[in-house]
C-alpha cells in the first residue's frame, strides 16, 4: 500500500520549535526578574482572544481530531478512539484559557502600581582567600575578611543563595 503524497503546505516542524523556542525564552524571564509592565505587551499577543495561544490550540485539537476521524481505515483500534476524545476533551479546556486577555488588559490599566523589580537573588561574590600568612602566636587581631564559608553560610541564613 503506496501512501499518499504530502499535503501538508503549512510550517515545517523546525519552524513549529523555534516558535516554541521563543515561547519558552518567555517562560524563562518570567522566571527571572522582569518588570510586569514590560511583559504584559508580550502575554497580551500570546494570549489574544482572536489569534492567541488559547484560541489556536482550542481550534487545532478539535481539527485534528476531526481529521484523524477522516482519515483512519475502518477497523480502527480503540486507542485511536481514545486518542480522538482526549484531543476534543482537552479543547474546551484550552478554550476556556481565552479570557485571560482581559486580566492582561486589566494589569495594564495598573501601570503605576507596579515599582521597580526586585531581584530574586542577589549577586553573590566570593573572593579567593588571601594566601597564608605566617604563623604567627598572637592571635589578637581578627582576620580582616571572612572565610569563604563564613560568606556562604550568612548567604544561606539570609535567603540570598538562590
Amino acid at each position: 500500500m503506496s501512501s499518499p503524497s504530502s499535503t501538508w503546505r503549512g510550517p515545517s516542524p523546525d519552524k513549529v520549535a523555534g516558535a516554541l523556542d521563543v515561547l519558552g525564552e518567555v517562560h524563562w524571564q518570567t522566571d527571572s526578574t522582569v518588570y510586569v509592565p514590560d511583559l504584559l505587551p508580550v502575554l497580551a499577543t500570546i494570549l489574544d482572544e482572536e489569534s492567541g495561544m488559547p484560541a489556536i490550540l482550542g481550534s487545532l485539537l478539535p481539527n485534528t481530531a476531526g481529521l484523524i476521524e477522516g482519515q483512519v481505515l475502518p477497523s480502527w483500534p480503540v486507542e485511536i478512539r481514545h486518542i480522538i476524545a482526549q484531543l476534543r476533551t482537552a479543547a474546551p479546556e484550552v478554550t476556556d484559557c481565552h479570557d485571560l486577555h482581559q486580566a492582561v488588559d486589566r494589569l495594564a490599566q495598573h501601570e503605576a502600581a507596579f515599582d521597580a523589580p526586585l531581584p530574586r537573588s542577589y549577586p553573590l561574590t566570593i573572593t579567593a582567600a588571601p594566601a597564608a600568612e605566617p604563623h604567627h602566636h598572637d592571635q589578637s587581631t581578627p582576620s580582616a575578611s571572612p572565610r569563604p564559608e563564613a560568606v556562604l553560610d550568612e548567604a544561606r541564613r539570609s535567603g540570598h543563595d538562590r
